[in-house]
């Protein structure tokens, strides 16, 4: 009872700063910013919806696919304070025709093959091979194979990145490249063989759903876990899924994009992600191993 007057003080001063505090985002008012979607693809909506939601009116939003002439005539001739570019269309026209001020760019894999030497800001939609790597060693177990299905001409470097992340990890990726269907259907044998985790990449060669899900059914039925990029592959029967979210993405890119306004300071960030875990998958892998006598 004696510590009553302290409680209720305190109770008094935390309601005061509570209704006092500026509301998040506050610092955004009269920020002019421009905002170019590639398309009105969901993903890019959703990256849009986070990041347009630090902004509340102050946001202008331009679609690429519906009149690229207008955009890029307003990029030339309107001032902004911040460009958001969202997907790899608005990040190539964004950094062509170069206006004045912080440029972000956002929902693309690899920004440097756009951006290339210049200055690059905003958030890769590219999760960092490393941790994937290291997702797969902790949940699945140290495999005696990582098998990567690619086209040479798209993710060579990644492969190549992916060698050197799995090595320091005391991991073993074996890489096949492929350049079509009928490429992948005779490889995987031999992945099979040499495998136990099959780890998708984003890649135009394995991209398509009915063959994803045609992978994904196919090694399971050899004793082989897959691991997928996002939530389709989960819900295909992959038994863990790194997945993106998109909005969330969007407002952490507000808030860089704020930062670089007072800081002048930008850089490139990974995307948020979850690892989702398909408990179902997982069983139904272990039943058939146990089925063919494998090991694991």
């Amino acid at each position: 009872m004696r510590n009553r007057p302290s409680i209720w003080l305190l109770l008094v001063i935390t309601a005061a700063l509570i209704i006092s505090a500026p509301p998040p985002f506050a610092h955004a008012k009269g920020i002019k910013a421009m905002v170019i979607v590639s398309s009105q693809i969901r993903p890019y909506v959703s990256a849009l919806n986070g990041f347009k939601h630090a902004f509340q009116d102050g946001v202008e939003v331009f679609d690429l696919s519906k009149n690229p002439q207008f955009v890029r005539y307003t990029l030339v001739k309107e001032k902004f304070d911040l460009y958001t570019a969202i997907g790899p269309k608005a990040t190539q026209l964004l950094w062509e025709v170069k206006p004045q001020g912080i440029k972000l760019t956002l929902m693309v894999l690899d920004p440097e093959s756009i951006i290339q030497k210049k200055r690059a800001c905003g958030i890769k939609l590219r999760i960092p091979i490393e941790e994937q790597l290291g997702a797969i060693k902790t949940r699945i177990g140290p495999a005696k194979g990582i098998g990567l299905l690619y086209t040479p001409g798209e993710n060579s470097l990644l492969v190549s990145k992916a060698m050197a992340s799995a090595k320091e990890l005391s991991l073993v990726i074996k890489a096949y490249p492929v350049e079509n269907a009928p490429e992948i259907k005779k490889t995987l044998p031999e992945l099979y063989q040499q495998c136990d985790t099959l780890l998708f990449i984003p890649d135009p060669t394995v991209i398509s759903e009915p063959m994803v899900k045609f992978i994904i059914k196919d090694a399971i039925l050899h004793g082989i876990s897959s691991v997928g990029y996002n939530r389709f592959f989960f819900d295909a029967g992959a038994v863990m899924a790194f997945v993106v979210d998109y909005e969330k993405l969007g407002a952490l890119a507000a808030e860089m994009a704020l930062q670089a306004m007072e800081t002048g300071k930008c850089e490139l960030a990974p995307p948020p992600y979850e690892i989702l875990w398909n408990k179902r998958a997982w069983k139904f892998l272990q039943k058939i191993r146990r089925q063919k006598g494998i090991q694991k």
